[in-house]
């Protein structure tokens, strides 16, 4: 099945894009980190690897969008949603 991407989004400070496996280290500072996990719904990853099928699985779906978040002054992948 062909991907579904959702269109690049940007403000003045953030711009919105589609994750890619590109992004694995990038959500891996707050997927593995236990003080955020505190208070999120996935279980807390061990390595990088472990959000491999879930970035596999995004949009599959056009009804389920999830955008990658990064800060347009440093390029850094800061959150999803």
């Amino acid at each position: 099945m062909a991907k579904i991407l959702p269109p690049v989004l940007e403000s003045e400070r953030l711009i919105l894009q589609p994750l890619t496996l590109d992004d694995l280290e990038a959500i891996f500072k707050w997927t593995g980190d236990p003080r955020v996990n505190k208070y999120m719904i996935y279980p807390l990853y061990k390595s990088p690897e472990d959000g491999r099928e879930w970035l596999e699985s995004l949009y599959e779906d056009e009804k389920i969008l999830d955008y990658g978040f990064v800060l347009k002054s440093t390029g850094e992948l800061i959150g999803s949603g």
